[in-house]
C-alpha cells in the first residue's frame, strides 16, 4: 500500500486510515517491541524511515469517541 501511495495511485484518503493504523500499532507498547526488534528487517528502507518519521512526529491515533460521535 505504500508503494502505491508514494506512485501515486492510492488517494490520500484511503491511505489516511492506513496510515493511521501503521500509528498506533507501531506506539502500542507490543507494537514499539516488535518493530524494534525485528519488524523493519526486510522491509523497503524508505518504508521504514516512513514509520521512523511517523512516530517521531506529534501525530495522535484515532480517537474513536469522536468517530462513533460518543459524548
Amino acid at each position: 500500500m505504500f508503494e502505491l501511495y508514494e506512485d501515486g495511485l492510492l488517494p490520500e484518503t484511503q491511505w489516511h486510515n492506513i496510515r493511521k493504523d501503521i500509528f498506533g500499532v507501531v506506539r502500542s507498547d507490543g507494537g514499539k517491541h516488535i518493530w524494534e526488534e525485528f519488524g523493519k528487517q526486510g522491509l523497503d528502507p524508505k518504508f521504514v524511515t516512513h514509520v521512523e518519521r511517523l512516530v517521531a512526529g506529534v501525530e495522535a491515533t484515532y480517537d474513536m469517541t469522536k468517530i462513533c460521535g460518543a459524548p
